[in-house]
C-alpha cells in the first residue's frame, strides 16, 4: 500500500489523507476498532 501511495501525485495524496482523516474523525475508526476487538475472527 505504501508503494501505491508513493505513485500518487500531491493532489491525490492530499485527497487520500483527507478521506482517511474524515473517516477517522466521524466515529468510523472507533467502530472499526470495537468490531476488531470484539470479533477478532470475523473478517467482515
Amino acid at each position: 500500500m505504501e508503494d501505491s501511495f508513493e505513485l500518487l501525485n500531491p493532489y491525490e495524496k492530499a485527497q487520500f489523507i483527507d478521506a482517511r482523516l474524515a473517516w477517522a474523525s466521524c466515529g468510523a475508526l472507533c467502530g472499526e476498532v470495537h468490531k476488531r476487538i470484539c470479533n477478532p475472527l470475523n473478517d467482515d
